[in-house]
């Protein structure tokens, strides 16, 4: 229950598995992972997703992590990650391929 949308976690161990419930979105894996979270998704619900890469980015700009550990371990890396999200839309929104 701890990190079902929208989390609101109290104690510290509810901190803890929201943040390892979010933890690829600072790491190198993120877009490997993205995709992944997506697939399941879609195969969950048997809908079709509208744009995902655009979900995501608006997904990790709300994003926080509540424990010192991950901030400080995983920001810059989502940062870098949003950077990436951001060039891909920019290249949907040229036409060009991602």
């Amino acid at each position: 229950m701890a990190t079902k949308m929208p989390v609101k976690p109290v104690s510290l161990i509810e901190q803890i598995l929201c943040d390892a419930d979010t933890y690829h979105l600072g790491t190198t894996d993120f877009e490997h992972l993205d995709a992944l979270v997506w697939q399941e998704r879609k195969l969950y619900t048997n809908t079709q997703i509208d744009n995902p890469i655009k979900q995501s980015l608006h997904f990790l700009l709300s994003h926080l992590y509540f424990t010192d550990y991950c901030r400080n371990l995983l920001t810059e890396g989502k940062e870098k990650n949003i950077a990436l999200l951001k060039k891909k839309m920019e290249k949907n929104d040229k036409g060009e391929n991602c």
